[in-house]
């Protein structure tokens, strides 16, 4: 190879690009996965599409409360301790969503979910852009 192309490639931003794309798509496997385990869930537990519709709200409203926290905390503190919090707080909610029991305790596994999703998401556009 030749040094050029070492070069170009050995900046330090094409790592950034590289965890920012790890982070997406941790961020929306997390996010469309949901639709995979509805099904089985709907039979599991014996709920309809409807509280399963309910419980992907719960998502939604935990990511829309977290998106301007997490725009602010990013702002402030930087992309890496957000994302990293962040990571931790989707990872606890999804493990807590794989053992609910019931629509509420899924939908509030999920609404954390969504907030992590948010500290995730917001931090990581941004520091792409810079």
């Amino acid at each position: 190879m030749s040094k050029r192309f070492l070069s170009i490639f050995s900046h330090l931003a094409w790592l950034v690009l590289a965890v920012c794309f790890i982070n997406v798509v941790i961020n929306y496997t997390g996010r469309l996965g949901y639709s995979l385990l509805l099904p089985e869930m709907i039979v599991d537990l014996g709920f309809g599409r409807i509280a399963g519709a309910s419980i992907y709200n719960a998502y939604l409203v935990g990511y829309a409360l977290g998106a301007p926290l997490t725009g602010n905390l990013g702002d402030r503190l930087g992309a890496k301790p957000v994302i990293l919090t962040s990571m931790l707080v989707m990872g606890f909610g999804l493990f807590f969503m794989g053992k609910a029991t019931s629509i509420g305790t899924a939908a509030i596994a999920y609404g954390i979910t969504g907030l992590g999703s948010s500290g995730i998401w917001i931090p990581t556009v941004a520091l792409i852009q810079r």
